[in-house]
C-alpha cells in the first residue's frame, strides 16, 4: 500500500469536516472522528468499519488509516491531537491497538460527548489556558472510550520495518541520528532505508526527523518560557541557524515570529 506522512507540529487540530481524507496517511497523532451525519468506511491498519451517524473511530499515532465517504451529505468532528497532551496512555499508544476501531452509539455516551464538545470549544479559545483544558477533555475522552475499545498487543506489526523505524525516530529524534546509525540499529543497508523513505513514506529520513523536531519546538515554544537557542538544542540541533532554517522551512516562519503571534493571539 502507498500512503503519505504527514508531519504536524500543533498539538491539537480541531474542525468540522463535510468529507474525510481518502488517501492512506498517517501521523504521529491521535485522530478521532465522531459522524455527526451520513455515512463513510474508516479504515485502520488492516481494519474496516462502517460509521454512521453517533459513531466514533480512532486511529492510534503512527497507524495508516483513510476514510471512502458515503453517497450524500456528512458531516463529522475531527479531533487530531498529540499524544504529548496525554503521556498518560503512553504505553498504550506506543504498544497496542484496538480490537476494532470502532464505538458505536457513542452519541448514546454523555459523558464522551460532554468531552469532545469540550475539546472543541476549548481548541478555539483565546487562552493560554486552552491547551491545559484540552488536555483534561482528552483524558476524560480517551479514558471512557478505552473503557470499551479492547486494546491488543502490536505482535503481528513488531516484525515488520515501518513501525520500527517510526518507533526509533519517536525515541531517538534529538539525538544526533543519521540514516546510518539507523540503519545499523535495524540491519539494514542504508541505501534501502533511503529508497524506502522515498517511496513509502514520500519523504527524505532527514526532513522526517527534522518534522519531529520542529513539532517538539512548537510545544515549548506555546508551553515554556526558554530561550529560542535553549530550545533548539533541547529538541536536537547544534546551532539555532540549522534550527531556525528547518523551522521556517516546515512553518513558513521563524521560531521568533511564532511565538510572538502565538502570544499576540492569546492577548487578544
Amino acid at each position: 500500500m502507498n500512503f503519505h506522512l504527514e508531519p504536524r507540529a500543533l498539538n491539537s487540530s480541531v474542525f468540522v469536516a463535510d468529507g474525510l481524507v481518502n488517501t492512506p496517511h498517517l501521523h504521529r497523532h491521535i485522530e478521532i472522528i465522531y459522524m455527526q451525519s451520513g455515512t463513510a468506511r474508516a479504515i485502520a491498519g488492516s481494519k474496516e468499519v462502517c460509521l454512521e451517524p453517533g459513531d466514533l473511530f480512532i486511529a492510534f499515532p503512527n497507524e495508516i488509516h483513510y476514510y471512502h465517504n458515503g453517497a450524500g451529505q456528512m458531516q463529522a468532528v475531527v479531533l487530531i491531537v498529540s499524544p504529548d497532551l496525554c503521556p498518560e496512555f503512553h504505553q498504550d499508544f506506543k504498544s497496542r491497538l484496538p480490537v476494532s476501531p470502532l464505538m458505536k452509539n457513542a452519541v448514546q455516551n454523555p459523558t464522551i460527548l460532554a468531552a469532545i464538545d469540550g475539546v472543541v470549544a476549548c481548541h478555539f479559545e483565546n487562552s493560554r489556558f486552552a491547551d491545559t483544558a484540552i488536555k483534561g477533555h482528552l483524558l476524560i475522552l480517551l479514558s471512557e472510550l478505552l473503557k470499551v475499545l479492547p486494546l491488543e498487543e502490536k505482535r503481528s506489526q513488531n516484525t515488520t520495518l515501518l513501525p520500527a523505524i517510526l518507533r526509533y525516530c519517536a525515541d531517538h529524534y534529538t539525538d544526533d541520528i543519521s540514516l546510518d546509525t539507523l540503519a545499523a540499529t535495524l540491519q539494514v543497508s542504508p541505501y534501502y532505508l533511503s529508497h524506502f523513505f522515498n517511496e513509502r513514506l514520500h519523504i527524505r529520513f532527514r526532513d522526517y526527523v527534522n518534522s519531529l523536531r520542529v513539532a517538539k519546538a512548537c510545544e515549548l515554544l506555546e508551553t515554556g518560557d526558554q530561550s529560542i537557542t535553549e530550545i533548539a538544542f533541547e529538541v536536537g540541533y547544534n546551532s539555532t541557524r540549522t534550527f531556525n532554517r528547518c523551522f521556517l522551512g516546515i512553518m513558513k516562519m521563524t521560531p521568533k515570529t511564532y511565538r510572538h503571534n502565538l502570544r499576540q493571539h492569546l492577548t487578544v
